[in-house]
């Protein structure tokens, strides 16, 4: 087979990014936005030795799960994956995808609950972010390509509610009136690169991204959003560098409201323009629920809330008399969790601001013999490490685990659970984000009852005895094997595959795994500079290799 060529197959699986799967003779080939029983016409868009990807051209035969999608972008835009899936098909698929992640990357074979479904399915996101771009010489906003950085222009995002769109008419209607250019990050001009919002209860904060030290005109977007909104801060987020990174590192406040200010369960708490806060409040409820359940049936003494964000689950899990610590490196976050501690009187609990590999260390020392939960909330790249091996030596009674990515969860649970010390009380899938292939986890781990039986032993090469020797022979068995370097990896994609992949690729494959990138710090290096990124087979290629030398 090759490019170009059109074939007709059935679709009988979904993949991990929500793709569609089946067999051309002996060829596996994967094709988005199709569903298992669909028998459909493709193009071919690249082949390699037994593996085929290619695009819909034709629905022969359409699923029963299939849907007619909201978004009049959907497909060309990268943000949705699933909005031809009916729901229920898609919380399956999340429940799937958590479980073979657990078995394949975590070894560990567990009964995954059924996927607990999101309130709403659409119109659930509280935070948006657009980049901006130019086009036809004006200003456009949307959301990027998939596997790319070209916009896609859209004023309308289903998943977020009109309040986004109106934030959009006003920030084009700004740089219509002032003229101020887009960002180009080819030549690094222009000043405009994101506009982002955040809106819960009424309330709206906005936040334009810069590459200069200025906002132009700012007044003249403050008056459009007044048109618009009634209660709103604007802010002013500067980021010069040549960078993919959104939000630069100093946020200056312009006008109007400096924070929102909500409750929850009756729990007063405050978000500012970069916190971290979660994007969907209703599963957000539903899952702060649960591990309050979780950790209060174990009747702890102290609470430990690892990368806590802005302090909303600290607060509510805040009980008189447990003395409870919450960390989070982000000061602006952690000024939030202050104030929300002064708003509720929480005088058991202690913010701190630092990492967790860290601060971690130093909290479970000061309250060694303590019956201690440990709540693990990190980014999508997982914990580290030295962070999981401490919680192995450590060994607080119960370790509560939210995780935005099933498959970094299940590297970290591989180590939680190698020693023996715990076991999984259960696994829990939440659609935090419908019609994406994202699903957010919630697993419980609690400490094994310790026995211990005592047996005698002899050893010797006779009968009934250990045999030295034969314990040796094991031993060797069991020495690490060789480290892995990125020239195999290469080595073994350009034999399976017929392709080469550049060291950069597959550092951000690594990174966004979060796994360690010791051996090529130049390719980490390389990608802080504008640049291509890897296609969607050369991740494939790159996670397959990954698998192969047994590093995830």
């Amino acid at each position: 087979m090759k490019q170009g060529d059109l074939i007709k197959f059935f679709i009988t699986d979904l993949g991990s990014n929500g793709e569609g799967v089946g067999k051309y003779g002996e060829n596996y080939v994967y094709a988005p936005f199709v569903l298992p029983d669909e028998y459909i016409s493709a193009r071919v868009t690249f082949s390699k030795k037994t593996t085929l990807f290619a695009t819909a051209k034709e629905i022969i035969k359409p699923s029963k799960s299939r849907v007619v999608p909201h978004c009049k972008v959907f497909g060309k835009c990268g943000g949705c994956q699933l909005q031809h899936a009916c729901y229920a098909t898609q919380l399956e698929f999340k429940r799937k995808a958590v479980k073979t992640n657990l078995e394949k990357i975590g070894g560990i074979q567990v009964e995954v609950e059924p996927t607990v479904p999101s309130p709403k399915q659409w119109e659930y996101r509280n935070k948006v972010q657009f980049p901006v771009a130019e086009k036809n010489g004006k200003a456009v906003v949307g959301f990027f390509k998939n596997d790319t950085h070209t916009v896609v222009p859209t004023l309308t995002c289903p998943l977020q509610g009109k309040w986004a769109d109106y934030m959009a008419a006003a920030f084009l209607a700004y740089a219509e009136q002032t003229k101020t250019k887009p960002y180009d990050e080819n030549r690094h001009t222009g000043v405009l690169r994101h506009l982002t919002g955040r809106y819960i209860d009424g309330q709206l904060l906005v936040t334009v991204v810069v590459n200069g030290d200025r906002l132009p005109s700012w007044r003249v977007l403050a008056e459009e959003l007044k048109k618009r909104f009634g209660d709103f801060g604007l802010f002013v987020n500067f980021n010069t560098a040549k960078t993919n990174v959104i939000l630069g590192k100093r946020t200056e406040w312009l006008f109007g409201r400096k924070a929102i200010e909500s409750s929850i369960d009756g729990i007063k708490f405050f978000v500012r323009p970069d916190s971290f806060f979660q994007v969907n409040f209703d599963v957000m409820r539903l899952i702060y629920d649960r591990v309050k359940q979780a950790i209060r049936e174990h009747e702890v003494e102290v609470l430990v809330d690892c990368f806590s964000g802005s302090g909303v689950l600290s607060a509510g899990l805040y009980q008189e008399g447990v003395k409870e610590y919450a960390l989070e490196i982000c000061p602006s976050s952690v000024a939030d969790a202050d104030d929300m501690k002064s708003a509720n009187g929480l005088k058991y609990l202690t913010n701190v601001c630092g990492d967790v590999a860290v601060e971690l260390p130093k909290v479970l020392e000061k309250n060694v013999g303590k019956k201690t939960a440990v709540v693990l909330d990190p980014p999508r790249k997982g914990l580290d490490r030295p962070t999981a091996e401490l919680l192995t030596t450590t060994r607080p009674d119960v370790i509560v685990y939210v995780s935005c990515d099933s498959a970094t969860l299940a590297r970290d649970l591989k180590v939680l659970t190698a020693t023996g010390a715990y076991k999984v009380d259960f696994v829990q899938p939440y659609d935090m984000f419908p019609q994406t292939k994202h699903v957010e986890t919630l697993v419980c781990l609690s400490k094994k009852t310790e026995k211990h039986i005592n047996i005698d032993v002899e050893f010797g090469e006779g009968e009934g005895q250990i045999s030295l020797k034969k314990l040796q022979e094991e031993l060797n068995e069991q020495k690490p094997k060789k480290k892995t370097t990125y020239k195999d990896i290469q080595a073994y994609i350009e034999e399976k595959y017929g392709f080469k992949v550049h060291t950069a690729y597959i550092a951000e494959v690594k990174r966004d795994l979060g796994l360690p990138m010791y051996d090529a710090p130049n390719a980490v290096e390389e990608l802080k500079r504008p640049r291509s990124h890897p296609t969607t087979e050369m991740v494939e290629a790159i996670k397959d290799a990954l698998n192969h030398f047994e590093i995830i």
